[in-house]
């Protein structure tokens, strides 16, 4: 009796420290010293394992399905336990969203944010959630992540990542105007327009022009978006976010690349201002958005480490100005919806400058590359370093624009697809349930040439017409998108006949450009400039 007595307190005392302390979870490149990185199964279950341990602040739920069927984890992080945009609403919150592995081979974004979840689990009272709820997709292109190759990139580690496209073969970074994957329709229509972050932030991998800087950064450069939104990220936010990166030991400085090779000293140019890129999409929202390029020649320890301190000054950063940028954004909200009728709008572009700043990099010569024919001239990195004082070329101005219409676009019935589209984007679509007759302005086609080459399974069109005014009956049925709405400009930006990223030229009207026997026919989204009267209804 004695024996067993002394047994079940030492049993205890073996025991206690599983009782008291938990084994910190590590993540992949930790466990493999940077040479792997993580499968989706090792995601999977690096997250249950944290929601395990801290149940009421984090949850872990599912954005969507893949192409492929496999789930797509969303983690919703917060002080109070919140679970939906409802109660982020109620206790007077805001979200942000963080979103890696858009492209499944630039996988730091992905480690990063794991990271960065563990130290939330591991910090009771973290500055990081204050008056913000923080939404993860750390594996947002599951079907790509495991598709891995050994020679896919030039990164400096890990071993193998996956591919950049996902399930369909579609780029997810091509799709926010489409909305053709299930990824980035579920992103818009579950995330975007429900909760309505104030800033998301889309962490990628470059592997551009040769620099010394493990990090690199935009904001949303559409030039069809509020410009004091951008203004306010290249004067405040970025500046402030990238001091802190630097006490931190990381040097960040804006994406782009050289605008000529031959001579560097030109300028550092950001040419991807499309709606098309997620940031930019997001832009035409009224939000804020930031693009994170960590450079690929950077060690896979330091990227890690230097899209680690990213989101940590970021995510600090809206935790102290998060009202700012909040007000920020509702006078966007209200400026979209009470004056951008009528108004000019861009639609071919040229770069100018936006400021000018450091980039450390290293000499360079030019040297002829005669194994592709015909033969070209490459730039080659020389020893030693160099810092270029460059202008940023990452601000666009105007060459051609169209005017906008003064009260709104009609559709005929037979454009539902289009008009159901714009609703999953949020935008206020209005069905008329009367015919009338309004005086439009249309787009008589004079040319419709499809790109020579297929890009993300389409023919991309080049749309040219003549815009001409004229009265047409519309039948009962037809829609009306009313530019007196918050998210005009991305109503605009969609439905103008002439811009070259909008549903036109993504093969949306192509059944109805051309009649039959009859050649090119009229574009069939009207401007109207007088009001709409009549009973509508929501669609």
């Amino acid at each position: 009796m004695r024996h067993r007595k002394l047994i079940i307190p030492l049993l205890l005392i073996l025991s206690l420290p599983l009782f008291c302390k938990q084994e910190r979870p590590r993540t992949v490149p930790e466990e493999s010293l940077y040479k792997r990185t993580s499968t989706s199964e090792e995601v999977m279950a690096f997250l249950q394992n944290l929601q395990k341990r801290d149940p009421k602040r984090m949850k872990l739920t599912l954005l969507t399905y893949s192409t492929e069927r496999e789930r797509i984890p969303l983690v919703i992080f917060s002080r109070q336990g919140v679970c939906s945009p409802e109660e982020m609403r109620k206790l007077g919150l805001r979200a942000v969203l963080i979103a890696a592995n858009i492209h499944a081979g630039e996988v730091e974004g992905k480690e990063a944010s794991l990271i960065f979840l563990r130290e939330l689990v591991e910090a009771p009272d973290s500055q990081f959630l204050e008056g913000q709820v923080l939404l993860f997709l750390p594996l947002f292109n599951r079907d790509g992540n495991d598709k891995w190759g050994v020679e896919r990139r030039r990164d400096d580690g890990p071993e193998s990542a996956g591919v950049r496209f996902n399930g369909q073969g579609l780029d997810l970074n091509r799709d926010f105007v489409k909305l053709e994957s299930p990824e980035v329709g579920a992103l818009v229509e579950r995330i975007f327009v429900p909760w309505d972050p104030i800033l998301y932030i889309d962490m990628h991998t470059t592997n551009g022009s040769y620099h010394r800087h493990p990090v690199t950064y935009s904001p949303q450069v559409i030039p069809q978006g509020d410009k004091s939104l951008q203004e306010y990220m290249w004067k405040k936010m970025l500046p402030e976010v990238a001091g802190e990166m630097r006490r931190e030991g990381i040097d960040a400085v804006p994406y782009g690349n050289f605008l000529d090779r031959r001579d560097p000293e030109k300028g550092w140019l950001n040419e991807a201002f499309l709606g098309r890129y997620s940031n930019n999409y997001y832009g035409l929202r009224n939000r804020f958005a930031l693009l994170d390029e960590n450079y690929s020649y950077a060690p896979f320890e330091v990227r890690i480490r230097g899209a680690h301190a990213l989101l940590k000054a970021l995510l600090g950063y809206t935790a102290r100005h998060g009202e700012e940028m909040e007000r920020a954004a509702r006078r966007a909200d209200r400026e979209a919806m009470e004056s951008l009728a009528g108004r000019e709008f861009g639609l071919l572009f040229e770069p100018e400058e936006t400021m000018k700043f450091d980039l450390k990099s290293f000499p360079f010569r030019l040297e002829e590359d005669k194994s592709v024919q015909p033969s070209r001239f490459r730039m080659v990195k020389q020893e030693g370093e160099r810092v270029y004082h460059l202008p940023l070329l990452a601000t666009y101005k105007a060459v051609k624009s169209t005017r906008l219409p003064g009260e709104g676009y009609l559709l005929p019935p037979s454009q539902e697809p289009a008009a159901r589209l714009l609703k999953r984007h949020g935008v206020a679509v209005e069905r008329l349930e009367e015919g009338g007759v309004w005086r439009v302005r249309s787009l008589r086609l004079t040319g419709v040439t499809p790109s020579p080459r297929l890009y993300q399974g389409h023919y991309i069109n080049k749309i040219e017409g003549e815009e001409e005014e004229k009265e047409i009956s519309f039948p009962k049925g037809s829609f009306f998108v009313p530019l007196a709405q918050p998210l005009s400009r991305l109503a605009a930006y969609m439905l103008e006949p002439l811009n070259p990223d909008g549903l036109g030229a993504w093969n949306f009207f192509d059944r109805v450009l051309v009649k039959e026997w009859e050649g090119l026919w009229i574009y069939p989204v009207y401007k109207v400039d007088v009001p709409v009267v009549g009973l509508r209804e929501p669609l």
